[in-house]
């Protein structure tokens, strides 16, 4: 089988959970014979050499490729990447709507409008959660038969890491630890700096802080917690992250929703225990074995960190993640979707 692989054009910039998706999912894709393509931009391709093209993301940065690729009757699966708090009635409503105004309003397009015509015209919708799956069910009226919910997921070399390389560092062991893109408001890091003044205990906090107000607003709390240790952005591979994932008790993602964050995998997998948020399909994925908090409410997260400070670490939810979210059965899944489209 031979596949085109086409991400977003910032998807190097920004690094995070998207870029590890789909350079995990080719990797291992081409594990089980599949030929993976990354789409160029600048080069120029024979497209019927393709069996069918991969999406990832649905949104103004990948529409226009889409429009092409079904106008040129190539197959393609779209991995969304999208889930959102706002009411489904009110989001189905308004993409009601949204073709009678686009009468009017020639090139009038929301997010929700990019994702409804991408959904549309894609062969196969391959969401990470089953939260995702009936968004698209009901906010964009796509049958069930066009879905296959493929999870995210995590790399099995994180079982192993090993925390002595950050302790001999940092000087610190059973830290609490959150990592990503802290410049996202989505990622709600000013809230868990805010829930971290009322918990006496050592934190980590590795990513960078975008030059924005509220990255400026991040920053000054960071400096003024004696607590804290911040430290800038590592690269995936980098032996340091492992290490940190192993050396601290605590990860904690109190996003506004994450479908499920990769990062939160990472540090399960490595016996850390989670604190996450429950929007996104989160709970599909950790269940019963993590803290789940309230991102609006820094009660709810300081509260959450503190019970999970208070628990072993988390060898039960370890097993699980191995059993069904390593990348390897994660690509089984896929290539499986695949053959559905051709």
């Amino acid at each position: 089988m031979n596949v085109c692989l086409i991400a977003p054009q910032v998807i190097k910039a920004v690094s995070g959970g998207l870029s590890t998706q789909v350079e995990n999912t080719s990797y291992y894709l081409n594990k089980l014979g599949v030929k993976v393509t990354f789409y160029n931009q600048w080069e120029v391709y024979d497209w019927n050499k393709f069996d069918l093209a991969h999406v990832f993301r649905a949104d103004y940065e990948t529409f226009n490729m889409a429009r092409f690729l079904h106008e040129s009757s190539i197959p393609f699966a779209v991995s969304p990447v999208f889930y959102n708090l706002n009411n489904k009635f009110i989001i189905r409503l308004y993409l009601k709507l949204s073709n009678i105004l686009q009468l009017v309003f020639k090139g009038f397009r929301s997010d929700f409008d990019y994702l409804h015509q991408i959904s549309k015209l894609s062969s196969r919708l391959l969401p990470n959660t089953l939260s995702e799956a009936e968004f698209m069910n009901y906010c964009l009226g796509v049958e069930d038969k066009k879905i296959s919910v493929i999870p995210n997921g995590v790399e099995t070399r994180f079982k192993d890491a090993d925390p002595s390389q950050f302790m001999k560092k940092y000087g610190l062991k059973d830290f609490i630890l959150t990592v990503g893109n802290l410049g996202n408001n989505r990622k709600n890091i000013l809230s868990l700096l805010k829930a971290l003044e009322k918990i006496d205990h050592p934190s980590v906090i590795i990513g960078k802080f975008n030059n924005t107000i509220y990255g400026s607003q991040c920053m000054d709390m960071v400096k003024r917690n004696k607590h804290i240790i911040w430290i800038d952005a590592l690269a995936h591979d980098d032996p340091l992250l492992e290490s940190a994932y192993a050396a601290c008790k605590v990860f904690v993602l109190p996003s506004f929703f994450e479908t499920p964050g990769i990062a939160a995998l990472e540090a399960a997998l490595t016996g850390a225990n989670i604190v996450i948020t429950p929007y996104g399909g989160t709970n599909e994925y950790f269940q019963e074995m993590a803290e789940y908090v309230n991102p609006r409410n820094i009660i709810s997260i300081r509260d959450g960190i503190i019970q999970a400070l208070s628990k072993k670490r988390n060898l039960t939810l370890q097993k699980h993640v191995i059993d069904n979210y390593t990348w390897p059965i994660v690509a089984q899944k896929t290539l499986s979707a695949y053959k559905n489209v051709i």
